[in-house]
């Protein structure tokens, strides 16, 4: 039996629905029999194991037991992919068009390439500014969050977290990709290591960016192929604030870990304290204000113990 052109990996938890609507699409755009298709389930409750039984019962299910985060279910689909190419793809993602192929005649032309991502939309078609990004180093992060990134779109310093004075049409190699589509080589994700485990979600797909392009490969966003990201898809079972302190939380957490990475690789103490006390008073300020935070002492403190280099514990 010929080996798969793509092996293909959604992590899922709770998102049945998206999952099924992601899959339906993919038949209708894709050559599936040109795919291994493995979901990755975080202990999900929905029904969506049995529904993947039913209707689409070549999909390889890998039961995880219990919600292990984002970057540990794809590091567990991972291991089972027997590709040359491997697809990270979010359950919530709609085939709008066919394309992985000519990303993988892309990737097969390009061997320099390590990864590569494709234009994604929203639901409204708007271009979804996160599938192409720069380092959010807390200088560039800063620009963000203050809104001057927005102020000036067409300044490629002040812009620089998201490419806004590159036109969304134009290929061209970048820092990260979004984690809802990554077409990378298995033999660079072994490399690497797969996704960082410290990250439970969010921001991991920034730093397996990172150690792509450290290891010496490029990272290629290509809009060749559009697919629409509909977001939220195992969260929806949330309440409203409840939805707003798990990204504020886990957001929060994930840069945290990402800038203690960087401190431990460039050493900059002073730069990563300052950044470090900026990004608490805006933590305490909005679970104050805004989540209305019951956990707020407990998680300060798994911020400070992750700031002093302890990346291992377990999310609050």
């Amino acid at each position: 039996m010929a080996a798969p052109r793509i092996s293909v990996v959604i992590v899922n938890w709770n998102g049945k629905e998206a999952l099924k609507k992601c899959l339906k699409s993919m038949e209708q755009y894709e050559n599936i029999n040109k795919l291994q298709i493995i979901a990755s389930d975080n202990d999900s409750t929905d029904g969506s194991n049995d529904m993947l039984a039913k209707e689409f019962p070549y999909v390889e299910l890998l039961q995880n037991g219990s919600n292990i985060g984002f970057a540990a279910g794809n590091n567990r689909g991972l291991a089972h992919a027997k590709a040359d190419l491997v697809l990270i793809l979010n359950p919530d993602m709609e085939f709008i068009e066919t394309g992985l192929e000519k990303l993988a005649a892309f990737m097969d032309a390009n061997p320099d390439v390590g990864a590569c991502g494709c234009m994604v939309l929203n639901p409204d078609g708007s271009f979804m500014k996160q599938c192409r990004r720069g380092y959010p180093d807390p200088v560039t992060a800063f620009f963000k969050v203050t809104g001057i990134a927005h102020l000036l779109p067409g300044n490629a310093a002040f812009g620089k977290y998201f490419y806004s004075d590159v036109p969304n049409d134009r290929p061209m190699d970048v820092d990260a990709l979004s984690g809802s589509f990554i077409l990378a080589r298995r033999s660079v994700m072994e490399e690497v290591g797969g996704f960082s485990e410290e990250y439970f979600m969010y921001v991991e797909d920034v730093d397996l960016s990172l150690k792509i392009r450290q290891a010496g490969h490029r990272v290629r966003y290509l809009p060749m192929m559009k697919i629409i990201h509909h977001g939220s898809a195992c969260m929806d079972h949330r309440k409203p604030l409840e939805k707003k302190r798990f990204y504020h939380y886990h957001m929060t957490r994930s840069h945290l870990v990402l800038y203690a990475r960087d401190r431990q690789r460039e050493g900059r103490n002073l730069y990563y304290h300052i950044s470090f006390g900026l990004i608490m008073v805006r933590y305490v300020l909005i679970s104050l204000l805004v989540t209305f935070n019951d956990r707020l002492v407990p998680h300060l403190v798994e911020f400070w113990r992750i700031h002093g280099g302890k990346l291992h514990g377990r999310a609050a």
